[in-house]
């Protein structure tokens, strides 16, 4: 009895777009298709015999469906890869100092707090401001016209009086001002590295920082 003209993909668990062939071995499946392919031919229907077109046609799903799942198993290694060397590069960050773009930093008792502003071109104006956990200005350091950079700066825990302000945590932001308007610019801030926590599932290591604080790997723009 003649059997249909047309392999099924499925049979070969090469399904476009199915994350269950993943682990199926690309060779198993070329010689599953083979067979089908031999006695999809010897049991043709001799009034519909399998065309030139269809064959090649059948023949470039598969080679489409093999490429695919050797691709997807390629991007997984490479993942695989690169998050082994985040865990390797992150173990050595660990008592180094270093810079991520976030606006809370922790002070300690007689501590000081290390940061950068990224400047851009044409700045007539750098204003760096300190707010409490109540969001009220504490501290504005005007450091006037700077060239275009990354520009460090130190809070020493004073208030605007020149009075030590108690420890905790507080929120640091720049205003840029460059062509009579005013707008926030990149705060960058420091925090010393002192543990770091393996993700899970495939997640990218976690910092802990000295200040309580954690950032992720990706966050950091400046090692010291």
């Amino acid at each position: 009895m003649p059997i249909s003209n047309d392999i099924d993909l499925n049979a070969l668990g090469l399904t476009l777009g199915s994350g269950s062939n993943q682990n199926k071995p690309v060779e198993d499946s070329e010689d599953t298709f083979l067979t089908l392919m031999m006695t999809q031919l010897r049991h043709q229907d001799p009034f519909q015999p399998l065309e030139s077109g269809e064959f090649l046609s059948q023949l470039a799903q598969f080679e489409t469906a093999a490429g695919v799942q050797g691709l997807q198993n390629g991007l997984s290694s490479l993942a695989e890869s690169m998050l082994s060397n985040q865990v390797l590069e992150s173990a050595a960050l660990v008592g180094k100092t270093v810079f991520a773009e976030v606006s809370d930093a922790n002070l300690g008792a007689g501590g000081t707090i290390e940061g950068a502003v990224d400047v851009p071109a044409g700045a007539s104006s750098v204003v760096v401001e300190v707010r409490d956990s109540s969001g009220q200005i504490i501290r504005r350091m005007d450091f006037g016209a700077l060239p275009a950079g990354r520009e460090s700066f130190v809070w020493d825990g004073l208030s605007q009086s020149g009075e030590a302000v108690p420890p905790g945590d507080y929120s640091i932001t720049a205003s840029i001002g460059s062509g009579g308007e005013n707008y926030t610019g990149r705060v960058l801030l420091a925090d010393q590295v002192r543990s770091i926590t393996l993700g899970g599932g495939g997640q990218p290591p976690i910092l802990n920082l000295a200040g309580g604080g954690q950032i992720s790997f990706a966050q950091i723009l400046e090692i010291r």
